[in-house]
């Protein structure tokens, strides 16, 4: 067993691993990917629930099921070394993931040749702006060939269908091609509280068993629910032990498997194992061979370069604070254990590895696996002139049952069809969403297009919630309320309004109602109640994040600013409904809105008047900086609003009160007389983000923050100074930058038009085009470098893509951030005629409400 204080340790470095990079120093700078690996992502597709990620020279990277939060189904890991990008496929082993190929006819005889590899030029976009249909051409001149592979998931059924067009060029000597398809499912439903890795990372361990299915002419994947699953802290920490296969060991244990044990095994699968996940993976046209393969892939070898990676980041960066040392980093290794299997088990079937198997023309055709597996495909396509067509299908359910049901759903149904109704489902997203001016430029309006999609792709069908990225590398498939906030407004201003109910109803099952106390392994200190001087957890407050079934997601538990921007979001979400909708919603959310804003209002710092310290962008450290400030004014002045629609003349007043006490707070301490510009922390409480990258908060500070009047000069020399740095980095000027649209916002609301209004403008067209060629996507981190800006980390990043957008919509219609004020006025604020805001209001608050719009006037002129 595990020495307790090395489980602890190395839970709490892991904690720190988890933490993103927006809310801590990058690990090295010019290494931002090097602690979770370089994210392999080019493209996205999926409807909710069976979700893609696509590199960009074609190969599945991703395939995430029942949700795009939960589970990954493949054996996938990419480097995490300082050159990853130069790494042929970013570093994934050729055994990793899932890639189509071709047997290759000649009159100098045939071979084997995959797209990906060199010798093909590769590019990707997607079937058209509108859509989430990913679209990747490769071309070889030495064959005269061009193939288009394009990703297709059914609308209505959990199946990926991966068209491959075959096209030879005039003067091509191309007799015939076969369609190869490899792929390396590695079914899981390992998921952890607090600890989202263990369905990508601890591949060694996830998967079960494959078998050949004769009926359905496809590889059956399948991993049952009751067993060889991590879902607790132990079983990471402890993986590796024996395992009961279950009925598959019959056949493993025979020295010839007959037609008749496998028809019997496969068609009494779903009586024999607890349902799980089931994937079926075929051809169109049918498979002419198979191999149902033994995994040789080197996990646990992997495992450890990624371990040494992280090793050598002291050497090579001798100034980074490495927060695992090599102690606890050797915890993460492991050993492969199908050759234990085999042998402990005395399994006779011992299949060769599916891709080994593909080196000649004859699929060897072996028919179970099990532990660790992966599958091989081949068909002949025909030519009808110079083009030939066929398909690799990825069909998934809980059992064979249901993975059948889909698969058999869209086989009588031709690939244009299938495209079309995928097409139309995208297109109808966008139909009547609201898009930036075309002033703007028609590549703004294809990037804010994309965010959109890109939102639709990584929202969960069932419950709503949102996740950050898709990706696993690094771990980004959560819904953060930080994040959430600001897609909830890009919802709300494109018009997607459904949606944002559906996920802020969603929240009300999340929020922690009871205080929680620190937990000695994974968060064993907690923040000081500044009102009880107990250790804990507050209650009335969300976590960190949440997989997309309201399971806790990371181990940070109360952020300050995710509960207040949480808050001000449903604030701005009642605002654009409107009348019976208006109320129900408000009605619904009030009683846990309520009680949030009263631990907002109470949690205050003595002698500052500032929030008292917790934690801050998901650091685990807990401070009191301009960050948690801003966000928590920005949810008092909304909850002031919503109480007054409530009829709640008391907390209206309270909250006021405490947004005027926190707003002169604010300005006593961040605001610097030298400069006439704030600073995010203190001596005695650092920020959580460097300062280099300040503009991010400070941005907030104008816009949600609202802390600033717009008559302020204040308020015009911070947007300048913000948009100055913005536009450095944008000009190649800064070696990084982080989250560039945040100030593009508040400049393009705020700012005047000849000021920080017109660099907004010109930041932002520059922003468009750092966007992904091809597919315009942002990721989490700008890094300059020889080629210019690029993308890093976590790409599509969901949150860049809302902000980018939500800055063209201030650019194109400033009066749509201020629809709170105009539907949920306070005393003495305009109305619109469709307010119908409810609340009476004391001549005394009123009377409260201009003393302080007076006061703030007489300290802008001093």
């Amino acid at each position: 067993m595990l020495h307790y204080q090395t489980m602890r340790k190395f839970l709490l470095s892991f904690a720190i691993l988890l933490t993103p990079l927006a809310g801590r120093a990058a690990p090295a700078e010019g290494c931002f990917e090097c602690l979770f690996g370089a994210t392999n992502t080019h493209a996205v597709t999926g409807h909710g629930r069976l979700t893609a990620g696509i590199s960009e020279d074609g190969d599945l990277t991703v395939l995430a099921w029942p949700s795009p939060s939960i589970y990954d189904q493949l054996c996938y890991l990419s480097s995490n070394a300082p050159d990853a990008r130069q790494q042929p496929h970013v570093g994934a082993l050729d055994t990793m993931g899932s890639y189509v190929g071709l047997w290759v006819t000649t009159a100098s005889g045939s071979e084997l040749v995959w797209p990906r590899d060199d010798g093909w030029t590769h590019s990707q976009t997607y079937s058209s702006p509108e859509s989430a249909v990913p679209v990747t051409t490769f071309e070889n001149t030495q064959l005269g060939l061009m193939v288009t592979v394009t990703d297709v998931i059914d609308p209505d059924h959990d199946v990926l269908t991966r068209r491959v067009r075959v096209e030879r060029r005039a003067g091509s000597g191309v007799q015939a091609v076969s369609l190869v398809v490899y792929e390396n499912l590695s079914p899981s439903l390992s998921r952890v509280p607090q600890l989202p890795l263990a369905d990508w990372a601890f591949d060694s361990t996830n998967d079960f068993l494959a078998a050949w299915d004769p009926a359905t002419r496809a590889i059956l994947h399948f991993h049952p629910a009751d067993r060889a699953n991590l879902t607790s802290i132990v079983d990471v920490l402890t993986r590796g032990g024996d395992l009961d296969f279950g009925p598959i060991e019959t056949l493993m244990q025979s020295q010839d498997v007959s037609s008749a044990q496998l028809q019997t095994f496969v068609e009494g699968l779903d009586a024999a194992y607890e349902p799980g996940v089931c994937a079926l993976v075929t051809t169109e046209p049918e498979p002419g061979s198979f191999q149902v393969g033994a995994d040789s892939t080197p996990l646990c070898v992997k495992a450890d370069e990624l371990v040494d990676n992280l090793i050598a980041l002291k050497t090579t960066h001798p100034d980074i604070k490495l927060p695992i040392d090599e102690g606890m980093l050797d915890m993460l290794r492991c050993e492969d254990k199908l050759s234990w299997f085999q042998d402990n088990h005395n399994w006779l079937q011992r299949p060769e590895d599916a891709l080994a198997d593909l080196e000649d023309a004859t699929l060897s055709g072996s028919m179970v696996s099990a532990a660790q597996t992966n599958g091989a495909l081949m068909t002949p396509l025909t030519f009808d002139g110079d083009v030939a067509e066929g398909s690799a299908v990825f069909a998934f359910g809980e059992n064979r049952q249901e993975a059948l049901a889909s698969l058999d759903a869209v086989r009588g149904v031709a690939f244009s069809e299938r495209l079309r109704q995928a097409e139309d489902v995208f297109a109808g997203v966008l139909d009547g969403a609201r898009l930036p001016g075309k002033d703007l430029g028609e590549r703004v309006r294809r990037v804010a297009k994309r965010a959109i999609l890109n939102i639709y792709v990584a929202r969960v069908a069932r419950t709503g919630a949102i996740v950050a990225s898709v990706t696993r590398q690094r771990p980004y498939y959560l819904d953060w309320p930080r994040d959430g906030a600001f897609f909830s407004m890009a919802l709300d201003v494109a018009g997607l309004r459904d949606w944002v109910t559906q996920r802020t109803e969603w929240y009300l099952e999340t929020v922690r109602e009871e205080p929680a106390g620190p937990d000695s392994l994974l968060n064993p200190e907690a923040p000081i109640d500044p009102d009880t001087g107990a250790e804990e957890f507050p209650a009335w407050a969300w976590e960190m994040n949440y997989y997309g079934d309201g399971e806790i997601g990371g181990p940070t538990r109360f952020e300050i600013d995710n509960v207040a921007l949480h808050v001000w979001s449903t604030v701005m979400h009642a605002a654009y409904l409107s009348g019976g909708d208006r109320r129900r919603f408000a009605e619904r959310v009030w009683p846990t809105t309520q009680k949030s804003l009263d631990l907002l209002q109470r949690w205050k710092e003595a002698g500052t008047g500032l929030p008292a310290p917790a934690s801050e962008d998901d650091n685990q450290i807990f401070t009191s900086s301009l960050h948690g400030a801003v966000t928590v004014h920005a949810a008092l002045m909304g909850g002031s609003r919503m109480a007054r629609y409530m009829d709640d003349e008391q907390s209206m007043q309270r909250y006021l009160l405490r947004a005027e006490e926190l707003n002169q707070a604010i300005r006593t301490h961040y605001l610097d007389p030298s400069t006439g510009l704030f600073t995010i922390g203190r001596e005695d409480s650092p920020a959580p983000i460097p300062d280099k990258i300040g503009y991010q908060v400070t941005g907030w500070l104008v816009w949600p923050g609202r802390v600033l009047e717009r008559d302020e000069p204040l308020l015009q020399a911070q947007l300048e100074a913000d948009m100055d740095e913005v536009l450095a980095i944008l000009k190649g000027e800064r070696e990084w930058g982080i989250y560039l649209a945040k100030p593009i916002i508040a400049a393009a609301l705020y700012g005047e038009k000849d000021g920080a209004r017109a660099q907004a403008r010109e930041a932002l067209l520059l922003l468009a085009d750092v966007a992904v060629e091809g597919t315009d996507h942002f990721g989490e981190v700008f890094e300059n470098t020889a080629a210019g800006l690029e993308n890093r980390v976590s790409m599509p990043h969901v949150w860049e893509g809302a902000l980018f957008y939500l800055a063209a919509m201030a650019l194109t219609d400033p009066d749509a951030f201020d629809r709170d004020k105009k539907q949920l006025p306070l005393p003495g604020e305009p109305t619109e005629e469709s307010c119908a805001c409810g609340g009476k209001t004391s001549p005394g608050m009123a009377g409260l409400l201009l003393l302080i719009r007076l006061t703030r006037r007489r300290r802008t002129r001093a």
